[in-house]
């Protein structure tokens, strides 16, 4: 899966199958920088390997000097989930975050759509990630994406045009490239612009269905040439 001419083919005869994501925010309407800020988006679940910490940290040492909010929204059902959101709050209120930083739960779609409107930049800093699909949904709302070069679906993400990829699990390779994205508005614009254009490209029903037939067709070759 990714994006075609982007990833490794592992074997002859590889397909190309992408998620299926339609695109929904083109950039020419999208509102960039609401009240003035750059706002943050970052979606995952309450738990240790999304690296809510890092990114929470890194926002502490960048707010200031590039007007930055952070919107952090994911699942937080479990005991395990509950106790992580509440370490999180709590470094929130010790280091006076709370004006800037809103820790969200357990949303429903729409709420979410609304966030990726919102956003300005999507951070995804987990590691450990198979496959995930927000940065997907996040570049079909024209937001350009930062996430680690071990993620399952950075294949998505062409570095340097729609957005970076940072060291896995590295918390100074993440402040760089967000800083580096931060100090470049315009940069930020046409990254988002790429971004909604590669859903629109290559995350089709219709690729998708290709991708399928594809795969049918080489197995059907494959057994008539058994028999």
């Amino acid at each position: 899966m990714g994006i075609e001419g982007q990833g490794h083919v592992k074997e002859e005869g590889a397909v190309y199958i992408p998620f299926v994501i339609e695109p929904k925010l083109q950039p020419e309407e999208k509102q960039w920088f609401q009240k003035g800020n750059i706002n943050i988006l970052c979606i995952g679940k309450y738990e240790e390997r999304k690296n809510i910490r890092m990114l929470l940290e890194i926002y502490e040492e960048l707010y200031h000097e590039y007007s930055l909010t952070l919107v952090i929204a994911g699942e937080c059902t479990s005991k395990f989930h509950k106790q992580y959101k509440a370490r999180q709050e709590a470094f929130v209120k010790d280091n006076g975050l709370q004006a800037g930083v809103k820790l969200l739960f357990n949303l429903g779609r729409d709420e979410i759509e609304d966030l990726y409107k919102q956003a300005d930049l999507f951070v995804i800093p987990s590691t450990a990630e198979p496959a995930s699909i927000s940065q997907l949904e996040a570049m079909a709302f024209s937001v350009p994406v930062i996430c680690s070069d071990k993620n399952g679906t950075a294949c998505y993400v062409r570095d340097g045009i729609s957005g970076f990829l940072f060291q896995d699990n590295q918390k100074e390779a993440l402040k760089e490239k967000i800083k580096k994205m931060v100090s470049d508005k315009k940069q930020m614009m046409e990254m988002g612009k790429s971004s909604y254009e590669a859903i629109q490209n290559n995350c089709s029903f219709s690729q998708y269905y290709d991708g399928i037939m594809k795969c049918v067709d080489m197995q059907n070759d494959k057994s008539e040439g058994k028999n």
